[in-house]
C-alpha cells in the first residue's frame, strides 16, 4: 500500500445509528486519528450516509474533520450507489481503507463489492463496529475467509508513511496516544 494509490470511505457514521454501535466511543476517536492522518498525506476520503432523513447525518466529530456531510445511500453496499460508485472508480486508486458502520452489513457488502471490482480494501478494525460483537466478529472472520487486509490505524498510516522524520509523520506522531 502506498499513498499514490489509496483512497479512502468513512462509512455510515450517523447520528441516530453511532450511539447504538458497541465500543463507539472508541472506534470514533480511532476513526478521528484514521482522517487526520489521512488528510496529512492528501488521501481522497469518501464519505456515506444510509438513508439521511432517517438515520440523520455524519456525526460532528467525524464531518468536522472530513468537511462533508456523505453521500446519500440506500443501498447496504456503498459500490451498488451509482455516484459513490462512479466517485470511487474517478479517483481511480485501487486501494481503498475503510472505517464504518456497520460491520457486518454496509462495510462488509461494501468490501465484498470492492474486492469483486478489483480493488484492494484495507479495513481499519478499530474504526469499525456493530451494535452487536457477534456481529462484529462475524464480520472478520468473513473478510479473513475473504482474504481482506485487516489492520490497526496504527498498521496502516505507518505503512502510507513508510519513515519518520517527515514533517507529516511528526504531527501524525503525536494524534497516537
Amino acid at each position: 500500500m502506498n499513498i499514490e494509490n489509496t483512497q479512502a470511505m468513512v462509512i455510515d457514521f450517523q447520528e441516530r445509528l453511532v450511539p447504538a454501535i458497541h465500543n463507539n466511543r472508541e472506534i470514533i476517536e480511532y476513526t478521528k486519528i484514521l482522517l487526520k492522518g489521512l488528510k496529512l498525506l492528501n488521501i481522497p476520503v469518501t464519505q456515506t450516509g444510509q438513508y439521511i432523513k432517517g438515520l440523520g447525518g455524519t456525526v460532528p466529530k467525524i464531518s468536522e474533520i472530513t468537511g462533508e456531510k456523505g453521500m446519500d445511500k440506500i443501498t447496504f453496499s456503498c459500490m451498488k450507489n451509482e455516484a459513490v460508485n462512479l466517485r470511487i472508480s474517478g479517483i481511480g486508486r485501487k486501494n481503498v481503507i475503510i472505517c464504518g458502520i456497520e460491520s457486518h452489513i454496509c462495510v462488509y457488502q461494501t468490501v465484498k463489492d470492492l474486492a469483486e471490482k478489483g480493488y484492494n480494501p484495507v479495513v481499519a478494525i478499530d474504526c469499525t463496529g456493530s451494535r452487536k460483537t457477534a456481529d462484529f466478529d462475524a464480520a472478520l472472520l468473513r473478510f479473513k475467509s475473504m482474504g481482506i487486509y485487516l489492520g490497526t490505524v496504527e498498521m496502516i498510516m505507518y505503512e502510507l508513511f513508510e519513515k519518520a522524520g517527515t514533517k507529516e509523520f511528526k504531527e501524525f506522531s503525536r494524534l497516537i496516544k
